[in-house]
């Protein structure tokens, strides 16, 4: 009894051996002796595909007692480094597989991911036969895991059936939104504002609302209101300027790195005034008002923050066609005239 028991025991321990799941295929990645290839991150990628196939062990060396239940051998032609071929000796079905794979739209740090994920179909493709023809009546217990590894796959729609051999399509990454790209929508936004007159004395402060809408190839048309309030110092007392308008834009924006750059033109019509406040009681305060032009050029730099949101800041310098000043004793101390040079602050929300 004793006797029978363990020759039981012994008979029984092969196939106990066997009944674990496949655990190991090797890759081979040649290339020129000139090329720049990283065969390193192709076995980690292979390894991350592979792991939800139940293979926890990719590794490089490839020879008859590594143990692998597969073989695969990734080479790119000298010629052209886009072009790559993926070989695949299955231990399992006893088959080889190659296929020819192009990778010429994608940029190359994608290209091991791509080219493990190739190798990776490439190999279920074969394991697939298991399930469609059973070659092996006596099949082993790994042959047996694998066809239920396979099944499993097909049923959650993970493994196509297998096809005849050709060009993979590249695996392109999913688009990743620049940060530089705001969106094409209409926005609205408001500004801080600082309008400097150097020729007239005054620097006036203030705000700004405004609708920018996109036109048609990056070029943007802007509608604003925008008011500012500034002090000129006099010796015979303080007067107040100030000056409302309303401003159209014409702007063209390109994408340069990590940000929206524009440049445009901009013209403002508005109404100006003044009021003196005198220091003396001898002296006569008196307000003013009248119509201003401004005519101008506008650089833009626009960082988006997100989807809806973006800061941009605008610089922009010009000339008033038509000035106002304030007058004392006949004299002009302060105004709107000449050159200015002005820069917004804004935040943007889009619509």
């Amino acid at each position: 009894m004793t006797r029978s028991l363990l020759a039981l025991l012994l008979l029984a321990a092969p196939s106990a051996a066997l009944a674990q799941p496949p655990r190991s295929v090797s890759i081979e990645v040649t290339r020129c002796e000139t090329g720049s290839f990283d065969a390193l991150a192709v076995i980690d990628a292979a390894r991350v595909e592979l792991a939800a196939d139940g293979i926890p062990d990719v590794h490089a060396t490839a020879g008859p007692n590594d143990g692998a239940i597969a073989h695969i051998r990734i080479a790119f032609d000298c010629d052209d480094a886009t072009t790559y071929s993926v070989h695949v000796d299955d231990l399992v079905t006893r088959k080889s597989v190659e296929r020819t794979s192009t990778f010429d739209e994608i940029p190359a740090s994608s290209v091991p991911r791509a080219l493990a994920i190739a190798a990776a179909e490439l190999l279920r493709a074969s394991w697939a036969e298991l399930e469609i023809v059973d070659a092996h009546s006596d099949s082993l217990p790994v042959v047996d895991a694998l066809r239920v590894r396979v099944r499993a796959l097909r049923e959650a729609h993970e493994l196509a059936p297998p096809t005849a051999a050709g060009p993979t399509p590249p695996v392109a990454p999913a688009p990743t939104p620049s940060p530089s790209e705001a969106p094409a929508r209409v926005a609205i936004g408001a500004a801080g504002v600082v309008r400097a007159f150097p020729g007239g004395g005054a620097a006036p402060l203030g705000g700004r609302l405004f609708v920018d809408v996109p036109l048609t190839g990056g070029v943007h048309l802007a509608i604003d209101a925008e008011t500012v309030f500034g002090t000129a110092i006099h010796p015979l007392g303080v007067i107040d300027l100030g000056l409302a308008s309303g401003g159209l834009a014409l702007r063209y924006d390109a994408a340069i790195d990590v940000v929206r750059v524009g440049l445009g033109v901009r013209a403002a019509a508005g109404g100006a005034w003044t009021q003196g406040h005198p220091t003396s009681s001898a002296t006569t305060g008196a307000t003013g008002g009248g119509l201003v032009l401004l005519v101008g050029g506008v650089v833009a730099v626009n960082i988006a923050l997100g989807d809806f949101v973006s800061l941009r800041l605008d610089v922009e310098g010009g000339g008033a066609a038509v000035g106002f000043e304030a007058y004392v004793d006949r004299a002009p101390v302060a105004g709107f005239v000449g050159g200015y040079l002005a820069a917004t602050l804004a935040a943007l929300l889009y619509l």
